[in-house]
């Protein structure tokens, strides 16, 4: 009679604990489409083809609907900083045929030579395509070093795509958008006609790296019309960017992998810069809002110089490291968005975690924000190795985290693991 007590009390706990199962797989079902809705971008995007897979795995590439292929001509007259190789990257990062993205830097840089690659593409684009142009130079109302606006856009009449993205970094850009503006562009200048630009060029090519999207819809794509966004507010009181917009809908250039857009705390403008050294050590407190922490980036200027960063994780600002990543920059420009990936750790979305970085002395700068923008946490320096600190000059670094709510779910029953179950 005692076994049968036993064997019944075993099988109504087993019962239990199936129905409970079969109650939380039923949400998370739900929850799987949702999630799939939205790291597909929509399905069938110009951009995306969503791919089902065996073992119900779904995977997500970069594809050309109605044979349409994407082209950039990029213009710097400055060599030295290196600025437009962050944007190729980002754009080949992307999906961008690197065959398809010229780069034109330096002061040797010609009209005739801009007129070639004008022709360059040309020869190779079509209707469907979309075509990037990017130029920041000096400038001057109504042309840029190379060429007056009027030309430029006799040049760009001679190509045939229906959607083209023109950025321009020059003093009086937004005097461009008289001469230029037509169906099918989208122009961003930065500044006035009647301004002067102040190395807005970066602000332009950070949003393109995907800092766009995080202050836009957060679909996973940067538009053209994200990185005015961002611009308006990266250079709020210093100068005025301007847009003419005349494609319908947004126009979608850069698509971030799933992992960028799992997007937690950040704070993504920049002003300030600091030294990092063996005993100049910065840190950023934070609180997440996902408790799955998946990896960091910072934001540095190099000076075109090689050199080790290390990033720690803690719970108190002098406490036990978390997690702990050395990565190893050889970067030919200045800004590098500096991306630290380590094993995944699970934190407390209540609690306050802080991220130290340091590195030996290379004349690294680490790269803050002059307003505190950022409400869950601040900035530190030490200048003594991290033996002490205090408060930052500015408010807070320039930072992003990234991470994903867990919902592990695991049922023990006499020391076996009966059901172990993750919902997306």
């Amino acid at each position: 009679m005692v076994v049968k007590k036993i064997m019944f009390r075993k099988i109504l706990v087993i019962g239990i604990i199936v129905l409970f199962i079969v109650i939380s797989i039923a949400p998370s079902i739900s929850s799987l489409k949702e999630c799939n809705e939205l790291i597909g971008y929509k399905e069938k995007t110009d951009n995306f083809i969503l791919e089902d897979k065996d073992d119900n795995q779904i995977s997500y590439r970069f594809d050309k609907i109605k044979n349409r292929e994407y082209w950039a001509l990029c213009y710097s007259q400055s060599e030295s900083d290196g600025s437009l190789l962050l944007l190729k990257e980002s754009l080949c990062k992307s999906g961008w045929n690197e065959t398809h993205i010229r780069l034109l830097d330096g002061e040797d840089i010609t009209e005739q030579d801009f007129i070639d690659n004008i022709t360059w593409l040309d020869d190779n684009e079509d209707s469907e395509d979309i075509i990037l142009i990017f130029i920041s130079s000096h400038g001057y109302t109504g042309g840029f070093n190379l060429m007056s606006y009027y030309e430029l856009n006799e040049q760009l009449n001679r190509l045939d795509s229906e959607k083209m993205a023109i950025f321009i970094a020059t003093c009086h850009s937004g005097s461009a958008i008289s001469f230029c503006e037509d169906d099918g562009r989208v122009i961003v200048s930065s500044c006035g006609d009647d301004e002067l630009s102040h190395d807005a060029h970066w602000d332009m090519i950070l949003a393109l790296s995907g800092i766009g999207d995080y202050v836009g819809n957060n679909n996973g794509r940067v538009a053209a019309e994200e990185v005015y966004f961002y611009l308006i507010n990266a250079l709020e009181d210093i100068q005025t960017p301007c847009i003419s917009d005349n494609v319908p809908g947004l126009l979608n250039l850069v698509f971030l992998s799933y992992e960028d857009t799992q997007v937690d705390q950040k704070q993504i403008y920049q002003s300030s810069l600091s030294s990092i050294s063996d005993e100049y050590h910065h840190a950023q407190s934070f609180i997440p809002s996902f408790n799955k922490l998946t990896k960091i980036k910072i934001l540095v200027d190099t000076y075109g110089r090689i050199g080790n960063l290390t990033l720690v994780i803690r719970d108190e600002l002098d406490g036990e490291n978390l997690a702990t990543v050395s990565v190893h920059i050889e970067a030919l420009r200045r800004y590098v968005l500096v991306e630290f990936d380590f094993p995944d750790i699970y934190v407390n979305t209540d609690e306050t975690y802080y991220m130290v970085i340091s590195g030996p002395h290379v004349q690294f700068k680490i790269i803050g924000y002059h307003e505190d923008l950022y409400e869950d946490g601040e900035a530190y320096f030490s200048g003594d190795g991290g033996d002490s600190w205090q408060d930052h000059f500015f408010p807070d670094l320039f930072f992003i985290t990234f991470g994903y709510r867990d919902n592990t779910i695991i049922y023990h029953w006499e020391n076996t693991i009966l059901y172990h179950f993750r919902p997306i």
